[in-house]
């Protein structure tokens, strides 16, 4: 037989396996709850050199909680050649438009940027359009296009001089208009033999690679995932340049999400009178805007339509959202839950995506002879919380002697370092690990006649749940979701505790 040691050294590794796990769920819980949509805010873009962000599959898993770290690297050098699109100026009387110029560079143009005349013949028939090199417009000289057209569409421009140049243009020319301002100019926009790449990092370091693309020109640049991320998207180049900044982010906008519901998903044993609770990720709002519906899954018929706005929906302005039908559900029957993708918004008005999906929420309600929780909790569950609180007043009596030895309403919950809501104004002093498999208010049956009481926990085993119960308090400070997962927990732990108490 084991040694007490032995035994005392087995169930501390138990008790630190089991937090271990519970710290992870918490963890895994935090980095998927989030997932970030556009509009993306950027930062740090001292040279305006790109814009227009897109990205998709972002969340909390692979960004710094909704903020990218972008940066430009690479060589861009200018080739002297120029193309569409063209931008112009100086055109008051907008006599000319969608420009095509072939054939330009450093060589026959003004650094990218060409002039232009429209004269017209004394017959008011034609227009004679020129491109100039030079704004000084002297002929056989600096002319670069020249011809006689009409007014329309898609004209042809022919070269002059030798210039190379040549093109189309859409000319709006009233017979009695013709223009020779100098300032009339158009500039091309400079091509480049470039190597840049655009990368965006998950962290402020720039060492997690989560997006990268290559930018061969101005325009779209696609991003695309890299290391398994799943994070993609695109982004337009206004410009091409380094840019290694540390100060280069975007922030995306998050999404609420749905984190946990009671009764669970698949939960059994619910009351036919159930109080259906929703945690999200982040805090959200009833909009009036979309219902609630709850169907039975049988014939997928509507058993209540719960508008968002009513006062059977609360807790808006929280993260925790409590819905109370006001129709009894029938014993022994599955029911799932639908709801509007207009029901709630969060603070920066995005909305919740919904529940399409019958899978989704499901549950069904206890037998019309057997007692049963709002939570889905069953008789045997029952039974072993009564033992627990019994053996668990045993331990609390130790460790607080002015602490009551069952649970009873509390005035001032504050004032209580170990106090836990449950859900009907009351509060639990003292320990909170019973309050986990025992709702406050609801009647309890007495164990049954079959089931064997259980043999009362040594010491030892009443200070490790001492002390499993303050790590569980800090938790549900700011994790109340993770309430079922404790239950689970705690009641496995007791069950090895009995075993080797018995043993």
């Amino acid at each position: 037989m084991p040694s007490t040691v032995s035994r005392q050294r087995h169930y501390r590794r138990s008790v630190g396996i089991l937090l271990f796990v519970t710290l992870l769920s918490v963890a895994l819980h935090q980095a998927l709850a989030a997932t970030y949509i556009s509009p993306w805010t950027e930062a740090g873009d001292a040279g305006d050199l790109v814009s227009g962000w897109s990205i998709s599959g972002a969340t909390s898993e692979n960004t710094d909680e909704g903020v990218l770290y972008w940066e430009y690297t690479g060589t861009s050098t200018p080739t002297g050649a120029y193309g569409a699109p063209w931008t112009e100026t100086g055109d008051d009387g907008n006599l000319v438009s969608n420009l095509v110029i072939n054939g330009a560079d450093d060589t026959n143009t003004n650094s990218g940027q060409l002039y232009w005349t429209l004269n017209r013949d004394t017959e008011y028939t034609e227009v004679l359009f020129r491109l100039w090199t030079t704004g000084v417009h002297t002929l056989h000289t600096d002319v670069a296009t020249t011809g006689w057209v009409s007014a329309g569409a898609g004209k042809t421009i022919s070269e002059a001089e030798s210039s190379g140049l040549s093109g189309s243009v859409d000319l709006i020319w009233p017979p009695s208009v013709q223009d020779t301002d100098a300032g009339n100019t158009i500039t091309g926009t400079a091509s480049y033999d470039t190597s840049l790449t655009l990368s965006l990092y998950s962290d402020s370091a720039k060492t997690q690679l989560v997006a990268q693309g290559t930018a061969s020109a101005l325009g779209e640049i696609t991003l695309t995932a890299q290391n398994d991320s799943g994070l993609s998207g695109t982004v337009t180049a206004d410009s091409l340049g380094t840019d290694t900044d540390a100060g280069n982010t975007l922030t995306g906008n998050s999404v609420p999400t749905l984190s946990s519901t009671v009764p669970i998903d698949n939960a059994t044993d619910v009351s036919v009178s159930p109080t259906l609770t929703l945690t999200f990720s982040e805090t959200v709002s009833k909009t009036g805007t979309g219902y609630l519906t709850i169907y039975k899954t049988s014939d997928d018929s509507v058993i209540e339509q719960i508008n968002t706005a009513t006062g059977s929906v609360t807790g808006s302005g929280t993260d925790t959202i409590t819905v109370t039908p006001t129709v009894t559900l029938s014993a022994s029957t599955q029911y799932y839950i639908l709801i509007d993708a207009m029901a709630f918004y969060d603070e920066e008005d995005i909305s919740y995506a919904g529940i399409t999906d019958s899978t989704v929420w499901s549950f069904t309600t206890a037998a019309a002879s057997s007692s049963s929780t709002g939570g889905g909790s069953s008789t045997y569950r029952q039974l072993r919380a009564e033992r627990m609180r019994a053996n668990w007043a045993k331990s609390n009596a130790t460790r607080h002697p002015s602490a009551p030895l069952n649970p009873t309403p509390n005035p001032t919950p504050a004032s209580t370092p170990h106090n836990h809501s449950t859900g009907s104004g009351s509060t639990m002093t003292g320990a909170l690990l019973p309050s986990l498999l025992i709702e406050t208010g609801q009647e309890e049956e007495s164990p049954a006649p079959s089931v064997p009481p259980s043999p009362p926990l040594s010491p030892f085993h009443q200070r490790l749940l001492t002390r499993l119960s303050e790590r569980i308090n800090q938790r549900l400070q700011t994790h109340p979701h993770l309430t079922p997962f404790f239950e689970r927990l705690v009641e496995r732990l007791l069950q090895r505790m009995e075993k080797n108490t018995a043993s």
